[in-house]
């Protein structure tokens, strides 16, 4: 059995590479770049008030992730 850090499974989705692990074939590398993306966009159309500063300064990542309704498409 490999041993992987936790920076490495990280890496793995957020640098460029032929594929992420656990995606279907297709899914190219990055993947959590653009669904991070994909969720802060969601956000920002909900509450278009909401400044640059107001979104880096925010610590809850799992009240952002509700709050954005993000659902993706299957």
């Amino acid at each position: 059995m490999e041993y992987f850090s936790k920076a490495e499974k990280i890496n793995k989705y957020i640098n460029p590479s032929p594929h992420s692990p656990g995606m279907p074939p297709r899914a190219p590398g990055r993947t959590a770049n653009y669904i991070g993306w994909k969720i802060i966009n969601a956000y920002m159309q909900r509450f278009p008030e909401t400044t640059f500063q107001d979104l880096v300064k925010m610590d809850d990542a799992q009240a952002l992730l509700q709050k954005s309704r993000y659902k993706p498409k299957k």
